[in-house]
């Protein structure tokens, strides 16, 4: 697999607990005109928690405006040790 052809360009990752102040911070940074969230569905926001996230990363790049600051907020990423390194 070619890792360049697939790269997926994040310039950053949101990571609280539930009940956090999450939300709260996803809205307000969804507001700026040069930000781009993910789409607050937890399937596609815990992207890298997919066992086979490598085999979907053309449909998460799908989403991604590319002349944006782009960012993913979500509470599970905390909860699991191999998240980083895929991230």
């Amino acid at each position: 697999m070619n890792s360049h052809k697939n790269d997926v360009k994040i310039d950053f990752v949101g990571i609280g607990a539930p009940k956090c102040a999450t939300t709260w911070i996803y809205e307000c940074l969804q507001e700026h005109p040069q930000i781009y969230l993910a789409p607050k569905d937890q399937s596609r926001t815990s992207f890298f928690m997919m066992d086979d996230f490598q085999e979907r990363i053309s449909a998460y790049k799908s989403f991604l405006d590319k002349d944006k600051i782009k960012g993913v907020f979500t509470v599970f990423y905390w909860t699991r040790k191999d998240v980083p390194s895929r991230i």
